[in-house]
């Protein structure tokens, strides 16, 4: 035996159709018409969010600048420029924006090591290189907290 499971949706959808006298089989399909149409919102709002709190920030980090050098072995490390200001204001953004329950945190890591690997190559003293630095030890707070 099938039941038809209540819910708030079904019932206003039910009491249209006995008062236009609608058949049953087509009130089943306003039923699944409004079901369908209720997942995809919930899909599309999901999407939304997603592309928001992490598929963008990544786009963002991906557009920098990514630089290689080798250490006293050969062994290759990668590094972005900390004197460039658009670094600082991506891990801003990132910063405000990541969700952690949906986001990759091992990827996430890798990027600030690689900013953090530019910290042996630059002048310290420089505004620039201040502002990034406060800005990828905010976001690697947020990552490990």
């Amino acid at each position: 035996m099938n039941f038809i499971q209540l819910s708030n949706s079904l019932f206003p959808i039910l009491c249209v159709c006995k008062f236009y006298s609608i058949p049953s089989d087509i009130s089943f399909i306003i039923f699944n018409f409004h079901i369908n149409r209720s997942a995809q919102l919930i899909i599309d709002s999901w999407y939304n969010h997603v592309m928001i709190h992490n598929i963008n920030l990544t786009y963002i980090l991906s557009r920098l600048q990514l630089y290689i050098d080798y250490d006293p072995f050969g062994m290759p490390f990668y590094y972005y420029n900390l004197y460039d200001k658009k670094l600082g204001i991506a891990f801003n953004i990132c910063h405000k924006y990541l969700n952690l329950n949906i986001c990759d945190i091992n990827w996430w890591i890798n990027r600030v090591t690689y900013a953090f690997n530019g910290l042996t190559l630059h002048n310290h003293h420089d505004e620039n290189f201040k502002f990034n630095y406060d800005a990828i030890a905010h976001f690697y707070k947020k990552l490990t907290h």
